[in-house]
């Protein structure tokens, strides 16, 4: 009878030994009722858990990134008339000759890869 005191309160002592280290509380006290005292000192000699590492990692857009100071050549007349009648309706345009995105008044955006793309856009939100 004692015997299962000891297994049942080293079940106990494994849980409140995982929660301090960020362990599993349930597997713990499974270990603890299973292997007892000697669960117990395997959970202290583990130490606390590793971090997680996050699940994806952000990365701003190129033009965001600390130190961009890429000088780009001035859009064509054309192009700058367009970009004129889109900032003018509070739309803005951001990018390159490969990626653009386009960033609505409400902060909505959408990303374009190729001229086309983004000139559809423009049209299908009535900008041009």
């Amino acid at each position: 009878m004692s015997w299962a005191v000891v297994w049942m309160l080293s079940g106990v002592a494994c849980v409140a030994i995982a929660r301090a280290q960020g362990r599993s509380q349930l597997a713990w006290l499974l270990l603890g009722w299973v292997f007892g005292p000697f669960a117990v000192a395997f959970a202290v000699w583990l130490g606390p858990a590793a971090p997680k590492a996050p699940a994806y990692v952000s990365r701003p857009w190129p033009s965001e990134a600390p130190g961009f100071a890429r000088k780009l050549p001035p859009p064509s007349p054309e192009v700058q008339a367009m970009l004129d009648r889109v900032s003018e309706k509070g739309w803005r345009i951001e990018g390159e000759t490969d990626k653009w995105r386009v960033i609505s008044p409400t902060g909505f955006t959408y990303t374009c890869y190729d001229k086309e793309a983004l000139l559809g856009r423009l049209r299908e939100q009535g900008l041009i």
